[in-house]
């Protein structure tokens, strides 16, 4: 019983893999493979690239998950035709987005607020919830995303900026209502 609950409660380490072992992952017909190789953190970035584009959507939705999916990916998958891929991708995006500092490289903020932004104007109700979610109590979350939020049709994608948001000001309340 005592090693059960060791296993259990202990935090398991990944053992590091080769560049050789994680392209034979990469190219294995095994999907659950794949998508093992597609959560890790330690994947290099031009093979999480490479399994962006995967037939597999529970692939994709690894890889949209992955911190360590390189942005160029992240764009590449704003395009997914997988609602749940684009929800996975909206998610860490948001997250990571109120993150970036006036320090981060001008490119990288760049492709995460146009990837961001692709994601608030998704055609799929729960990727733009998800994003109205995560950045609505977010002080410095990007201004234009914030008023397209707020301005959605849908009640569930609108509500959580327009009552939490401190972005919007009272004027852009009024204007908007």
């Amino acid at each position: 019983m005592k090693g059960f609950l060791q296993r259990v409660f202990t935090k398991r380490r990944e053992t590091p893999i080769t560049y050789d072992e994680a392209k034979e992952m990469a190219a294995s017909p095994d999907a659950g493979v794949r998508g093992t190789l597609a959560q890790r953190h330690d994947t290099r970035p031009e093979i999480l690239y490479f399994l962006a584009n995967d037939t597999d959507s529970s692939v994709r939705r690894h890889i949209a998950a992955n911190e360590a999916t390189p942005v160029q990916a992240d764009v590449f998958l704003t395009d997914d035709t997988d609602d749940s891929v684009r929800g996975s991708l909206a998610e860490k995006i948001a997250h990571l987005s109120a993150g970036l500092t006036p320090n981060e490289s001008d490119k990288l903020r760049r492709m995460t607020y146009e990837a961001l932004d692709k994601l608030a104007r998704d055609q799929a109700v729960h990727v733009r919830q998800v994003i109205s979610q995560t950045l609505k109590d977010i002080a410095d979350a990007p201004q234009p995303i914030i008023q397209q939020l707020a301005r959605d049709a849908e009640s569930v994608v609108c509500g959580p900026v327009l009552q939490y948001s401190p972005v919007l000001s009272e004027d852009d309340l009024l204007e908007i209502i």
